[in-house]
This record gives C-alpha cells, sequence and structure tokens, in this order.
C-alpha cells in the first residue's frame, strides 16, 4: 500500500485524498478539516527527498510518504464581472 502525504485543504487536496482513498492508498492529510484520514491542522512547513520518498515536515512533526500532493492553491482574483 502506498502512503501519500497531501500538503492542502481546498478542492484539489480534496480530490487527491478522494482519489488515493478510492483507490486503497493509506494517506496523511496536512492542514485539512476533519476528513476521517489523518489530520493535521499545521501546514506543511517543509519538504526534503529520502531514498525512500519524501520526509514532510508540518510544524514539529516529520512524516514519512511514498508519494507527495502540493496543493497549496493560489490567490483568489476578482474578475470584475
Amino acid at each position: 500500500m502506498t502512503h501519500v502525504a497531501v500538503g492542502g485543504g481546498g478542492p484539489t487536496g480534496l480530490s487527491a485524498a478522494l482519489f488515493t482513498w478510492k483507490t486503497g492508498g493509506e494517506m496523511t492529510l496536512l492542514d485539512m478539516d476533519d476528513t476521517g484520514a489523518e489530520r493535521h491542522e499545521t501546514g506543511v512547513t517543509g519538504v526534503e527527498s529520502t531514498a525512500d520518498g519524501f520526509a514532510v515536515t508540518a510544524g514539529e512533526e516529520t512524516h514519512a510518504a511514498d508519494s507527495l500532493v502540493l496543493a497549496t492553491g493560489a490567490s483568489p482574483r476578482n474578475w470584475g464581472v
């Protein structure tokens, strides 16, 4: 089973988490509201590449992950429509 760390709580992060869950993957959601998965409300503060994947730091904790999805989003824009 692949462990996926998802950083970001918007639509893209939730989509990545949902896809991982539907395919039977294990995931850690960082900077999320309650979703039923492992949850950490501190956002991603650092990422390092390791021989086995990634070491993702969120606050004072470090999480090992085979795969990483960074879904940090963008600033909203006012289109004036």
